[in-house]
C-alpha cells in the first residue's frame, strides 16, 4: 500500500499550484519593477531635454538682450545727431539773418543799432565752428 511521505504534499496539483502562484507574484512585482525603472528613465530624459531648451531659450534671450542694448545705443545716438544736427542748422540759419557788418570780426563792438543777441549769436559763431570740427572728425572715425 501507499504510504504519503511527510516531506511531500499529499496532493501534487496544489504543489503546482503554488509554485505557478509564486511565479506569477515575481512576474507582476519585475514588471512593476521595470515600469518604475522605465519611468524614472523617462523623467530624467524629459528633465535633461528640458534643460536643454531651457538654456537654449536663455542664450536666445542673452543674445536678444545684447541685441536690443545695442539698437538702443544707435537710437540715442541719431536721436543726439539729429538735435544736434537741428541745433547747428538752427544758428547757421540765424547767422545767415545776421546783418553783414556783425559778421565781420573787427567790427565786434556794439553799434548803436545792433542787437544784443545779434552779439550773443557771433560770440558762439568759434564755439559752433569747433563743434562742427568735432562732429567731422567723429565722423571720420566711424
Amino acid at each position: 500500500m501507499y504510504t504519503p511521505d511527510p516531506d511531500f504534499p499529499a496532493k501534487p496539483h496544489h504543489f503546482m499550484s503554488k509554485r505557478l502562484g509564486i511565479s506569477l507574484v515575481l512576474f507582476v512585482l519585475v514588471l512593476l519593477l521595470s515600469y518604475a525603472l522605465c519611468s524614472l528613465q523617462v523623467d530624467r530624459s524629459t528633465q535633461a531635454i528640458l534643460a536643454d531648451k531651457n538654456r537654449f531659450l536663455l542664450s536666445k534671450i542673452d543674445t536678444m538682450q545684447i541685441r536690443l542694448q545695442d539698437w538702443r545705443r544707435t537710437m540715442l545716438e541719431q536721436t543726439n545727431t539729429l538735435a544736434l544736427s537741428e541745433s547747428v542748422r538752427l544758428f547757421a540759419a540765424d547767422m545767415a539773418a545776421l546783418p553783414s557788418d556783425l559778421l565781420d570780426k573787427s567790427s565786434r563792438t556794439a553799434a548803436p543799432g545792433s542787437d544784443s543777441d545779434q552779439l550773443s549769436l557771433q560770440d558762439q559763431r568759434e564755439h559752433m565752428q569747433q563743434l562742427l570740427a568735432d562732429i567731422a572728425y567723429q565722423n571720420d572715425l566711424d
